[in-house]
């Protein structure tokens, strides 16, 4: 009896360290970000109406179903979307552009030195002035299992409200230099 208990200790033991490990490094894959607004440059980003930019990864499951969820929802009304995207991912920006979806792509540098952008996906309301009036978030939680808040959060800033900006759960962004790229558009928006 004492051999099979020591077994069953070494067991649970050994279960819960492997447990452990791989859950720490999905968490290290997918944790929240904070975007970091003082780096990013107003100038680059104004226009003359509210932009809503939606920042992939190529590399990140996340924003995979970030780009899912857009390609199946309608156009927010009052305002131009478009797709940053970081690395390429062919089939992902096929059914974007499908959509409709104006997409750039963009270095994880050049997403930091506009948006203060960290992480992806991330989310960024800017107004006609360039202003960045949120950036965080698509959901309350990692899993996106308590829905995607875009229209909810473009609702409240049209109205004048401030929003609270939700954590940006997701995948660290390269910071390799090189020339950006694009796919449509033009240029810096």
């Amino acid at each position: 009896m004492s051999k099979h208990r020591t077994f069953l200790g070494f067991t649970s033991v050994a279960t819960t360290a492997i447990a452990v490990v791989v859950l720490a490094r999905m968490m290290s894959a997918h944790m929240p970000f904070r975007t970091d607004r003082s780096s990013a440059n107003p100038i680059e980003r104004s226009a003359r109406w509210w932009q809503a930019v939606y920042i992939l990864g190529a590399d990140c499951s996340c924003s995979r179903r970030v780009a899912e969820h857009l390609a199946q929802r309608a156009n927010l009304e009052g305002l131009e979307e478009r797709v940053v995207f970081v690395g390429a991912d062919a089939a992902t920006e096929s059914k974007l552009a499908a959509r409709g979806l104006p997409i750039l792509r963009w270095t994880g540098e050049q997403v930091h030195r506009v948006y203060g952008a960290r992480s992806a996906p991330l989310l960024v309301f800017v107004d006609p002035s360039g202003e960045i009036r949120y950036s965080g978030g698509f959901a309350r939680r990692n899993d996106f299992r308590d829905g995607f808040q875009e229209t909810r959060i473009w609702a409240e800033l049209r109205q004048g409200h401030p929003v609270q900006p939700l954590l940006a759960y997701g995948c660290a962004l390269p910071s390799s230099g090189g020339a950006a790229k694009l796919s449509s558009g033009t240029g810096v928006f």
